[in-house]
């Protein structure tokens, strides 16, 4: 069978561009070939800055034959009394493309109808595969695009060719003005010339020869193993950068890396300004010693083999030069004045507009702080440590290196603060309460960093929802999603025991007179948008431990309350470890446990069991539910001496366990008794009995909701 090659060739797309771009191909490959019924075998992409590339392997000539039947409308609708089609029944048999000799009838769960049998004869897939790529240009979802002829078509960057083959004979295809061939080209310096190519192999075999490594992954390997072997060259090591790595192995076609260095005295400016001037702007690589020092050296890679490799190291480092000029002059002439001065010019930063300066927030995060410090009954000294870092932690906002260099926040007020004389653990924490700054980013590892992180997004969260501007939709111009998952991740990870809604109350009264919102309907509103969070950052948690049915298990778990978060994971991932352990025990108990849980609840509901209730053991008569009453008190003595060093999720599992050892008993009780008999104090007692069955349940979960 034909394989198919599809290869896009275009101006230089840039890096963030191409690997996104390449994963929605083949899924889209994949998914419209299925639909239009072409078998085929491997489908791979690659792909460089010039070319998006599609490589689809034995290819069937034409599309399997369809055979189906299809159903209308109701017999009694489709033919008259005289057995002849309706209007309604002769739309269906013509909407098919069938004749009247077609119809008949077929029964289904919805009653006769009136069916037919239809037979497509499949296509040829050269014929098919045309329109299918065509759309398929068309629809590369790029965040922008851009158009550069009289046609009116948009790419990425302007498409200059475009390859499409299928078992070597070129399939016709276009976009805007440019028409699909068999030709190619390799580098745009050193093999700008088109060939003609008949084939996936013949075209894999031209571009090695002609300087394009087609692979990203190998092109990300080519640089790391040339580059860790220049660092080593120049008595270093390469400063470990996949993120940059990602990013350069996608602005070049062939990778040329080069040493550079720089004079020394430029050391004497911390190593964040320097690798950030490096990183950011120039995507070079850093060099470093065992001990993570910086070399007075680089790493750039070139996307063309240069004829004088010293010349281009040397008007790289000119390039560099200036740029470090820039950022020596900043750094110190931010040290002419202490760190803490800094913190009275956020007055002059607006925050936003009803919220007041940066300075203002700063004095809010300061009282959450404090408040938090408070409920989880932190010593004095790192309390105050504590504070003292949420009053520094936007100071270096306004300084002249973070002006410059924005990803520089944080990293730049932990200098500052050591240069300052400020304590260690108070510069730590500055660095750290803007953690996370992103998805799967590392979360803080100290206390005080933790702590004014949760301070900073409750306080972001609660005031911009406070003043009318929530997230709606996609929109969130103030990151609030970002800041709540992040703010349930910290909790989730350090395992803080406090009231949510506590919190949120206290953030509300921070910033009282500048929101809009009742008091109460703000707290209602953060608390729904923080659960939100809650659940989908414990959904991801149970996706990484392949849970099954974890919608039901997280929302069983919420179902009893959230207010302590670090409490709900406990009880999910209790719930989680018991479902996995022993999966038939656990539904059956959930049976069990779900049937007790509704009777309770509608007698409550039909006023059968109230607050005056009273629960008489000694009116239970029936052995079953003598044995069940002794486990019961038995399940309560135990709990209630456990060892109380025990983790949160150990002591969850222990009650679930202790639970499930009552199966049996409620088994039998279930089997031999009727709870809603006419003798009130016996219909009291048996409820009494379901309900502290139910009490002991809902300190973990409603599993009503399972």
């Amino acid at each position: 069978m034909p394989d198919l090659l599809l290869e896009i060739g275009c101006e230089e797309i840039p890096s963030g561009a191409i690997d996104a771009a390449l994963a929605w191909i083949k899924n889209e490959a994949e998914q419209k070939l299925a639909a239009a019924r072409i078998l085929h075998g491997e489908v791979k992409v690659l792909g460089t800055p010039r070319r998006l590339v599609l490589m689809i392997h034995d290819v069937a000539l034409t599309q399997t034959d369809l055979s189906m039947f299809v159903t209308g409308p109701k017999v009694e609708v489709a033919f008259d009394a005289q057995g002849q089609l309706t209007k309604a029944g002769l739309g269906f048999i013509q909407s098919k493309g069938l004749s009247s000799q077609d119809a008949f009838q077929k029964s289904t769960p919805k009653g006769l109808v009136i069916a037919a049998q239809i037979h497509e004869k499949g296509l040829a897939v050269s014929v098919i595969l045309p329109d299918i790529l065509t759309k398929l240009l068309h629809s590369i979802p790029f965040a922008k695009t851009m158009r550069w002829d009289d046609t009116k078509v948009s790419f990425i960057r302007p498409v200059r060719w475009i390859l499409c083959l299928l078992g070597g004979h070129v399939l016709p295809i276009s976009f805007g003005l440019v028409k699909s061939s068999d030709e190619t080209c390799g580098h745009r310096f050193l093999a700008p010339e088109f060939v003609k190519i008949d084939g996936i192999q013949a075209y894999l075999d031209f571009l090695d020869k002609n300087w394009v490594m087609l692979d990203g992954e190998k092109r990300k390997a080519a640089i790391l193993k040339e580059a860790d072997a220049l660092a080593r060259k120049a008595g270093g090591c390469l400063r470990a950068d996949e993120a940059l790595l990602e990013i350069v192995k996608n602005l070049v076609e062939y990778p040329w890396p080069i040493l550079g260095h720089f004079e020394e005295k430029y050391l004497e400016v911390p190593k964040e300004i320097l690798i950030s001037e490096m990183r950011e702007h120039q995507k070079y690589f850093a060099v470093t010693n065992k001990q993570d020092d910086m070399l007075a050296a680089f790493i750039v890679v070139a996307g063309s083999k240069p004829k004088d490799e010293m010349a281009l190291a040397a008007g790289n480092t000119r390039v560099l030069k200036a740029r470090f000029e820039d950022g020596a002059f900043y750094y110190h002439d931010d040290r002419k004045i202490p760190f803490a001065e800094y913190m009275h010019r956020l007055n002059s930063v607006l925050f936003q507009r009803e919220l007041g300066s940066l300075f203002d927030k700063t004095q809010r995060i300061q009282i959450l702080t404090d408040y938090l410090c408070e409920q989880l009954s932190v010593a004095m000294e790192l309390r105050a440590s504590a504070v003292r870092t949420a009053q520094l932690c936007k100071a270096d906002l306004v300084t002249g290196v973070v002006g410059q260099f924005p990803e520089l926040q944080g990293v730049m007020g932990k200098q500052y603060a050591l240069l300052s004389g400020e304590k260690a653990e108070i510069a730590q924490g500055i660095a750290e309460h803007y953690l996370p700054r992103f998805a799967g980013d590392v979360l803080p590892a100290s206390d005080i960093g933790a702590f004014v992180a949760l301070a900073d997004r409750m306080d972001t969260i609660v005031s911009i929802i406070g003043i009318g501007k929530a997230p709606k939709g996609s929109a969130d111009p103030f990151a609030l999603r970002r800041a709540g998952i992040g703010l349930v991740k910290i909790i989730f990870c350090q395992g803080y025991q406090f009231s949510l809604e506590h919190f949120v109350t206290h953030a509300i009264s921070s910033v009282q007179k500048a929101i809009v919102l009742k008091a109460d309907a703000l707290k209602e509103e953060v608390l729904l948008f923080l659960a939100a969070r809650a659940r989908g950052v414990l959904l991801e948690e149970l996706a990484e431990k392949k849970a099954g049915n974890a919608v039901l298990l997280v929302d069983a778990a919420m179902g009893v309350g959230f207010d302590d978060l670090a409490d709900l994971q406990s009880r999910v991932f209790a719930l989680n470890y018991l479902s996995q352990q022993d999966t038939e025990m656990f539904v059956q108990l959930v049976s069990n446990l779900k049937r007790a849980g509704n009777i309770v609840a509608k007698a409550r509901s039909d006023g059968f069991l109230t607050e005056s209730s009273v629960f008489e053991a000694a009116l239970l008569k029936e052995v079953c539910e003598r044995d069940l009453w002794r486990e019961i008190q038995s399940v309560e003595t135990k709990l209630q001496t456990r060892n109380t060093n025990s983790t949160l999720i150990e002591r969850h599992i222990d009650v679930l366990e202790q639970i499930a050892a009552l199966k049996p008993f409620v088994d039998r009780f279930f089997d031999d008794v009727m709870v809603m008999v006419d003798d009130v104090k016996l219909r009291e007692a048996r409820l009494g009995l379901l309900a502290k069955i139910e009490k002991m349940v809902r300190t973990i979960a409603d599993f009503t909701r399972i």
